[in-house]
């Protein structure tokens, strides 16, 4: 009587995500020396493979099953194993273009991620996280591959990104941001009229702003045209001063402001006539 086969399905195996995995169906025996067909259920729901030695490659990471069927034309017999495929984080460009094009501070610059790839097309299909780091540490996960991030002092914080698969999979960048000082915006405007009698106190305000809102302490210098009075402050704002003449005169004022990096912003000019 003709005897069943042996099948053997080799294994176990592992593999990668997206990478070809060979089975070996070699260790399978006819008795009587039948030629053998060959069936493999991979356990992912794919098509059946033939053959000894298929290769297949599996769209997403997990743990398989797969199953042999042998058959001498008459008689049939199965055996299965097991195939553990592991996952590949995906990869991505990181855009960073404040590390080529420094940037004022007071202005935001954006980080971004393009051009995703990842082995598996499940991951593909489920779509990726990510997060960003602008210069305080990495964010939340989130499904934006973009960011803006606000600057507040220059200087050239460590940026970064990180993209995430479905299953947690990730890989991360990081770079280098510029970003530039800029001076204070100074203007100054009369409080006490001109012209203005002498031996009593003339009064202007001084307003400044700086995109560097942490560039304090600002100092404040007055020419009043006769003499400077300097002052500091850890505020921006409008800041009232005074002078008092006590000559006859056309003085001309002019105020600047100097950030804690010693850049400069100079106000206009205002002429006072003391009588």
């Amino acid at each position: 009587p003709n005897r069943p086969p042996t099948a053997s399905s080799g294994g176990p195996y592992t593999g990668n995500e997206g990478t070809a995995v060979v089975l070996d169906g070699s260790g399978s025996l006819d008795p009587d020396a039948n030629p053998l067909t060959y069936d493999w259920d991979f356990g992912d729901g794919a098509p059946h493979g033939t053959g000894v030695a298929p290769s297949h490659t599996y769209a997403d990471n997990g743990s398989y099953t797969v199953t042999l069927a042998v058959s001498d034309g008459s008689l049939n017999t199965s055996a299965s194993t097991s195939a553990v495929i592991g996952n590949v984080a995906p990869t991505a460009t990181f855009n960073n273009p404040a590390s080529i094009t420094p940037v004022n501070e007071g202005s935001p610059f954006t980080l971004s991620l393009t051009g995703v790839i990842d082995p598996s097309s499940a991951d593909v299909a489920a779509g990726f996280t990510y997060a960003f780091n602008c210069g305080s540490g990495l964010g939340a996960f989130g499904p934006s591959a973009s960011i803006s991030c606000p600057t507040v002092d220059n200087g050239a914080p460590i940026v970064g990104a990180t993209v995430q698969d479905k299953n947690g999979g990730t890989t991360s960048y990081s770079g280098t941001a510029r970003i530039r000082n800029v001076a204070p915006t100074v203007t100054i405007a009369r409080i006490t009229p001109s012209p203005a009698p002498r031996n009593t106190p003339y009064q202007i305000n001084v307003i400044f702003s700086d995109p560097g809102t942490i560039d304090n302490p600002w100092t404040i210098t007055v020419n009043w045209g006769n003499g400077s009075t300097t002052s500091t402050s850890s505020t921006q704002g409008t800041f009232q001063r005074q002078r008092t003449y006590t000559t006859k005169g056309t003085f001309t004022i002019v105020a600047t402001v100097m950030d804690k990096n010693g850049a400069v912003g100079t106000s206009n000019s205002l002429t006072v006539k003391i009588q």
